[in-house]
């Protein structure tokens, strides 16, 4: 995401435009209070011990506080940070967290951990104090937990400036504070130690399906935890986002095609016993209640492919009702929308064929298959760990071993994402399973690029690729070919992008963006073809600008927005794609502010705000949305300020303060947010010196230049900040008295 300055042209920049009177979006926010100089109130940023002034080091990383009827949760998150691992690229630098390590080790997770001897408080109290920060997993049980509202207490009473980070792990999907955090979370502390009635500034990440789910939630904790814009880990889960959603699609088209071969004999089995049009209509029956499950279950609905793989597994269920009545009673739960009674009875199915996997391992396989299609629905983790059985009892299955990678590596398993696909090449055979060789090379690629080594991933890339072309050059009609081709275009381009090639990213992005053109073409109702070309275009216009084709990047981002729009039209309730409408709003408002087009540039500004005020009350405790209006505010106000309307632009720089204080508040050993702040300063002082303010000038080129030295004397070789430095030495003038 763009920092938040001047977008789009340099700061020095000068409009020469008459004054804009009306506020551009009227009615949007209420007018905030304002001090007699009709300026924000002055904000001394105080700068508290960072950890790296401490006088012992932390001995961990993190501590983690939870409810023990949530100890299964928080053992699988220590599991999943503790090996996490961080960029290479990053490893080293230093923020106010500390030089950022290869690992997140050692995360205290339980009192096993405690030597032995000593009180228990006391050993509790040790640990607390040696840790750099404290995650609260959040619940209802954790909410009413004595132990975890005062291990939250006395952490932030042993250390009032390290980090507090909340993460929501179960409740109600509409959840309040009170259902969630316990009160030494909820509200601040006196100087003693007292929980207060003031209530404390809460950004918390959601690990639950229903908000950010396992692979956001968990990017968030790791930002905080190391001190860096939530940008810097976010891109990649960004990305991660749109994999998974291919990937699904190409499993689903795998596992049919895969299927092929051993359902022959179940078909003609069926068409022997009854007539033809009752088959087709006990298919029909399956999918129109796949369907109906999908659709009482958004999370799950939003996979493409999804209602092909439900379809199998109800038809297979149905198929075996006649003769076992666990599936009858698995068919009926599922006809009246209980999926975790069914996925229960389709468990003991599995275990029992388990049990007898000696005499028919390929049977049992399949009612883990059915189960994981079902357990998929509402509960990941049993999805996971069916598939990795199905895997187990049959490992020379290509559709079983494929998806359980799949499943491996979205819950973050990384080396059991790679032995799986290292072991889909072994068994796949080309000319018959190019499918399963295609998305097991594309898998490693994705894992050498969360692993940071891009050569490793672009060699796996270029053989996926390869075979893509293969295959679509065999059959041009085939649009999943053409779908794995155009993933392969994309993450090519992606490295080229990461490595500075920005020629042959262009070219690789362009070659993307013909095949989604033809895609979208073939089918316009389909929302998920439409989103795939907008996103081309988007990255082509994300290359054009990088080499300074302004005019060329304009005409790709409004290209994207056309489509997107589109997109959003097919799927209102999409809540990513109104955020892909939002940039897309403001690409266009950067490149044309670049431009020196005002009116035009405002206008984009305000049709992106209007999109981020709406994802912002939505859902208040996502930082990201909450950032993206803040980014929205200031931009509205940059173009304000050039066009001469001064006191509007206050206005809105005000909102956008609002929002920037409260996320360095809660967060405040993250950089970003720091520098979020000190660039809002710059703009306050700039402002009011033509607003004729002097001492407000004078304060803020303080407050923000405070910043800045601090932040460049932490990371000398960072170029941004010197930059930023370099501003406010050039103005030094504003200082005077």
């Amino acid at each position: 995401m763009k920092p938040l300055r001047n977008a789009g042209f340099p700061p020095d920049h000068r409009a020469t435009s008459p004054p804009h009177q009306p506020r551009p979006t009227p009615s949007l926010y209420p007018p905030a209070p304002r001090p007699a100089n009709n300026l924000p109130p002055t904000h001394r940023f105080t700068r508290g011990p960072s950890l790296l002034e401490a006088a012992q080091r932390p001995r961990y990383t993190s501590f983690l506080s939870y409810s023990h009827r949530d100890a299964r949760v928080a053992e699988r998150l220590h599991r999943r940070l503790e090996s996490f691992r961080i960029d290479r690229d990053l490893v080293g630098q230093p923020t106010p967290m500390g030089t950022i390590p290869a690992t997140l080790r050692p995360i205290f997770r339980d009192r096993a951990e405690f030597d032995a001897g000593g009180s228990l408080a006391a050993q509790t109290r040790t640990a607390l104090a040696a840790s750099a920060s404290l995650i609260v997993l959040a619940s209802p049980d954790a909410a009413k937990s004595h132990y975890v509202n005062e291990e939250v207490r006395l952490f932030r009473q042993l250390n009032p400036h390290r980090p507090v980070i909340p993460l929501i792990v179960a409740g109600p999907s509409h959840a309040t504070d009170q259902d969630v955090f316990p009160p030494a979370l909820r509200f601040l502390l006196d100087e003693q130690g007292t929980i207060t009635a003031t209530p404390a500034d809460l950004l918390a990440a959601d690990l639950r399906e229903s908000g950010d789910g396992l692979h956001l939630a968990c990017a968030k904790i790791v930002a905080r935890l190391i001190g860096l814009t939530a940008d810097q880990v976010f891109r990649r889960a960004e990305r991660e986002r749109r994999r998974q959603i291919r990937l699904r699609l190409a499993v689903a088209s795998v596992i049919a095609v895969l299927a092929l071969g051993g359902g022959v004999t179940a078909w003609h089995a069926l068409r022997s016993d009854r007539s033809l049009a009752h088959a087709n209509q006990e298919i029909t029956d399956a999918k129109s209640l796949a369907a109906k499950l999908l659709g009482i279950n958004p999370a799950r609905a939003d996979t493409p492919g999804a209602l092909e793989n439900l379809t199998q597994a109800i038809t297979a269920i149905s198929q075996n009702s006649a003769t076992d009545a666990r599936y009858a009673r698995a068919l009926e739960l599922l006809k009246s929308g209980k999926t975790n009674e069914a996925a229960t009875q389709l468990e003991a199915v599995a275990q029992q064929a388990k049990a007898s996997a000696a005499r028919d391992q390929k049977r049992a396989a399949a009612a883990y298959r059915n189960l994981g299609a079902i357990a998929g629905l509402a509960d990941p983790k049993k999805a996971r760990a069916a598939y990795a059985e199905a895997a187990r009892l049959d490992p020379d299955d290509t559709a079983a071993v494929l998806v359980h990678g799949a499943f491996e590596y979205n819950a973050g398993n990384l080396a059991e994402a790679e032995a799986a696909s290292r072991h889909l090449i072994t068994i796949s055979q080309p000319g018959r399973d190019d499918g399963a060789l295609y998305w097991a090379q594309t898998e490693l690629g994705d894992i050498h690029v969360a692993r940071g080594n891009l050569n490793a991933a672009s060699a796996e890339y270029e053989k996926a690729r390869a075979i893509a072309i293969r295959l679509t050059n065999s059959d041009r009609n085939n649009a999943s070919w053409q779908v794995d081709l155009l993933a392969s275009d994309e993450r090519v381009g992606d490295v080229l992008m990461e490595q500075g090639n920005l020629p042959a990213a262009l070219q690789s992005y362009r070659d993307s963006l013909a095949i989604a053109t033809r895609l979208a073409k073939s089918d316009p109702s389909y929302a998920y073809s439409q989103g795939d070309l907008a996103v081309s275009d988007a990255r082509v216009g994300d290359v054009l600008k990088a080499q300074g084709n302004l005019s060329a990047a304009l005409q790709s981002y409004r290209d994207s927005l056309a489509i997107t729009t589109r997109a959003v039209e097919l799927d209102p309730n999409n809540a990513i794609w109104q955020r892909d409408l939002s940039d897309r709003d403001n690409e266009i408002g950067n490149v044309l502010a670049a431009q020196g087009n005002l009116p035009g540039a405002l206008q984009s500004y305000c049709d992106s705000l209007q999109i981020r005020d709406r994802l912002a009350k939505s859902d208040p405790s996502n930082a990201d949305s909450q950032r993206d209006l803040a980014v929205s505010d200031e931009n509205v106000g940059d173009v304000l300020v050039m066009q001469g309307n001064l006191q509007v632009a206050l206005q809105y720089y005000s909102d956008s303060w609002a929002i920037l204080d409260r996320l360095a508040k809660s967060d405040a050993n993250n950089t970003g947010r720091q520098e979020d702040i000190a660039i809002w300063w710059e703009k306050i002082a700039d402002l009011a010196q033509k607003l004729g303010n002097k001492g407000a000038a004078r304060n803020a080129w303080r407050n923000g230049h405070e910043i800045m030295v601090r932040l460049t004397q932490l990371s000398p070789d960072n170029a941004q900040w010197k930059s930023d430095l370099a501003w406010f030495d050039s103005h030094k003038d504003m200082n005077t008295k």
